[in-house]
């Protein structure tokens, strides 16, 4: 009789699933930062044809929000190495080593749109499923495969 085994295997995660992954992030980060500051965040403008004016409070509110959305991805997945998002799509951050410095390289680009950008487009022209701050940092996002042998 032929015994059968349950085999692990991790393997790249699904350019698909990261990009869900991160829009549920971003969503939860949006609701949990700028909800309570929607009110503080009101641009006054004295004329249609003006430009807005920003105030000091509305520059350190910024300031503070992308400290805040860097600071979950960073504790996140330093401590569970899954964000939310991740743990939703079943992703997890996989290294050989994974120090607080490499969560942080990793997650260096994810307040900015444009980098944010820029650090996803090396994947293509690459060809792998590293971003650039990946690579910086050793890491990578996998998610874990079960098969029968």
């Amino acid at each position: 009789m032929k015994s059968v085994k349950l085999v692990q295997r991790v393997v790249p995660a699904p350019l698909w699933k990261r990009i869900v992954s991160h829009f549920i992030d971003v969503a939860l980060i949006s609701f949990i930062i700028l909800l309570p500051l929607d009110k503080s965040l009101k641009v006054s403008s004295t004329s249609f044809f003006q430009a807005p004016v920003i105030n000091n409070s509305v520059f350190l509110l910024g300031i503070f929000a992308v400290l805040l959305s860097l600071a979950y991805w960073v504790i996140l997945e330093y401590k569970l190495q899954q964000s939310v998002g991740k743990i939703l799509m079943k992703l997890y951050v996989h290294g050989k080593q994974l120090p607080f410095s490499h969560i942080l390289v990793r997650n260096l680009t994810k307040p900015f749109s444009l980098l944010l950008l820029i650090d996803v487009l090396y994947m293509f022209f690459k060809g792998g499923h590293q971003r650039l701050f990946e690579t910086f940092s050793d890491t990578d996002v996998v998610e874990v495969q079960w098969i029968l042998k």
